[in-house]
């Protein structure tokens, strides 16, 4: 699901419930949390969301419990078709948190045209919503200056 990867956090990114398209990767540097979505293969990033919470309760999301991805805070749209895109969040909004939760989301497309919903890998919102996922990033080990 994830590992550090050369002082990196990285969560596999899904699309369609099962296909690996790429990776988000997450660090904190210079007093800023980011957020890199990377994609692989054929498949590129058509736009991205992107919402960064200190309680999993801090989503937006429906009263059944699914994220409501038009209202996560940070979004990339019309993006071209990229295979890579990055978000710079300045840590002092988290306050002293000892972690964060992130729900990165995106719309890939296949070079055929195809295009799909992915999640980066993590706990779902839901048990019987949509299968729209989020995880954890510990920062205590993290010295903000």
């Amino acid at each position: 699901m994830r590992a550090e990867d050369g002082g990196q956090f990285k969560v596999q990114l899904i699309a369609g419930k099962h296909i690996g398209v790429g990776y988000v990767y997450v660090t904190v540097e210079d007093g800023f949390l980011n957020v890199t979505y990377v994609t692989n293969g054929t498949w590129a990033l058509a736009e991205t969301h992107l919402a960064v919470v200190t309680d999993p309760d801090d989503f937006p999301t429906t009263k059944n419990g699914n994220p409501k991805v038009g209202k996560f805070p940070y979004k990339h749209e019309n993006l071209g078709d990229v295979t890579k895109d990055v978000y710079l969040i300045p840590m002092d909004q988290f306050g002293s948190a000892s972690c964060l939760y992130i729900a990165a989301q995106a719309v890939v497309v296949q070079q055929n045209g195809a295009m799909e919903t992915a999640w980066a890998e993590g706990k779902r919102f839901t048990e019987q919503g949509n299968w729209a996922t989020y995880f954890y990033y510990p920062l205590e080990e993290i010295v903000l200056e």
